[in-house]
């Protein structure tokens, strides 16, 4: 009798069990559809692990580009050295040196990163024997590269040299560099220091340098304005022909 019972509890048991939904070629696709990600969180994920320094407080890489490829962004942290705070060091440790790899001065002796925050103090002990002193000197170098933080991008990407260096053998961009300071002072007007005569013969400066520097800025500004006037003229003529095609079409 129990061995009769079987079959009727399995016939009940699969009447009870609730019938499968039908798969269907939609039904496969939604059940795809589920397994992959979207496109926007795979690639969260994607930059997330490829620049795991982000969440370690560096910059994003826009801005890291911006600060090691930036003229102005340099000579912003070069003019926080000066003499009371930054005395007595080599050629190896002077601000454009520091400044190329990120470091600006806060404090007497001391350096922080523009980037990573970090300090490195550099001070140096007076002393008589010289390869102390030296050896002092090579430490804060290496110091330069190896005080910033893990993830800190300056050791590896330092600004360019020529950001500190005179471009003698390009001297297109030697004057541009001059004709950009000599309009920058010219706003200034009434606020530049006088000179006495005495002060051009310490920086072995003639008159007949000063009217050739001044004869390359008029003759400078005289091609700008030619250019401009050609762009005018050049514009104009655009605008006649448009004018013309008008009246011709309607």
């Amino acid at each position: 009798a129990a061995a009769a019972a079987t079959p009727e509890a399995e016939n009940g048991a699969l009447a009870t069990k609730p019938k499968s939904p039908a798969i269907t070629p939609q039904k496969v696709r939604e059940l795809i559809d589920e397994g992959i990600a979207p496109e926007e969180a795979g690639q969260d994920r994607k930059d997330s692990s490829a620049f795991p320094e982000e969440a370690n407080g560096s910059p994003p890489t826009n801005e890291q580009h911006f600060e090691s490829t930036s003229k102005e962004a340099f000579f912003s942290r070069v003019e926080t050295f000066t003499s009371l705070k930054w005395a007595g060091k080599p050629h190896e440790l002077s601000p454009l040196i520091c400044a190329k790899y990120g470091w600006t001065n806060v404090e007497c002796d001391m350096l922080k990163c523009s980037s990573c925050q970090a300090y490195l103090c550099a001070s140096l002990q007076l002393s008589f024997d010289f390869s102390k002193y030296k050896q002092r000197c090579q430490e804060l170098q290496k110091a330069l590269l190896g005080a910033h933080e893990k993830f800190c991008f300056w050791p590896d990407s330092p600004c360019p040299d020529r950001f500190s260096v005179l471009l003698v053998e390009e001297p297109r961009a030697l004057f541009g560099d001059f004709l950009e300071r000599f309009q920058t002072l010219c706003q200034l007007q009434l606020q530049l220091p006088s000179l006495k005569p005495d002060s051009l013969k310490n920086v072995s400066l003639t008159e007949e340098k000063v009217s050739f520097l001044l004869q390359l800025i008029e003759e400078e500004k005289e091609e700008e304005e030619e250019e401009k006037q050609k762009e005018e003229e050049e514009e104009e003529r655009r605008r006649r022909r448009r004018i013309i095609i008008i009246i011709v079409v309607v």
